[in-house]
Parts: C-alpha cells; sequence; structure tokens
C-alpha cells in the first residue's frame, strides 16, 4: 500500500517529476516522483491568480490553458500536456504550471 503525502504547493519543482510521451494520446506526461495527493481548489485558486484560464475544474482534475496549449493538473500530481510530444514544449508549459502554483 502507497501512503500518499500532500506535497506543499511551495515546494513544487519540475525536477521532482519524470517527463514521457503518453503511451494512448498525444500528449506529454509528468508524474511524480513520490506519491502524492494535491488540493486542487488550492491548485486552481493559484492558477487563476496568476492569470491562467482554467477550462475544466473537477474533483480529479483541472484543465487549464497555457500559451494556447490544453495542459490538466489531476489529484494524483500528475501533470499532462496535451497535443504534443515535443520533450521542449512539454516542460516549458510543466514549468509555468508549476511556478505559477508555488507562487
Amino acid at each position: 500500500m502507497f501512503l500518499r503525502h500532500f506535497l506543499p504547493i511551495s515546494f513544487m519543482e519540475l525536477s521532482d517529476y519524470i517527463g514521457q510521451p503518453c503511451k494512448t494520446m498525444l500528449a506529454f506526461e509528468f508524474f511524480p516522483k513520490k506519491p502524492q495527493t494535491l488540493e486542487l481548489k488550492k491548485i486552481s485558486q493559484a492558477l487563476k491568480k496568476n492569470g491562467f484560464l482554467l477550462e475544466l475544474e473537477t474533483p480529479v482534475f483541472v484543465g487549464v490553458l497555457v500559451e494556447n496549449t490544453r495542459a490538466s493538473i489531476f489529484s494524483s500530481g500528475k501533470i499532462m500536456v496535451k497535443d504534443t510530444r515535443k520533450k521542449e514544449l512539454a516542460q516549458k508549459i510543466a514549468k509555468k504550471i508549476v511556478e505559477a502554483i508555488k507562487n
């Protein structure tokens, strides 16, 4: 059994994630290195505060638009950057999300 812990938002860094192309759709995924649970209400508030356009908010994930690129942030901590398999673009978008969340 995995013990999940709440990662304090202020300590999130992209280096806390492992990135890889999605196996089932055109997307690039970033998985947290340690199991965690994010409080999506706080994530949504931080993204809105930093000017991000939220497309969808559910109990499981938040959909956001970043520089005309769709992304999802899941309660498990996973970040999915959609419509690309380009690592550099996906990292740039994921980093913007992580930076916005921790500010």
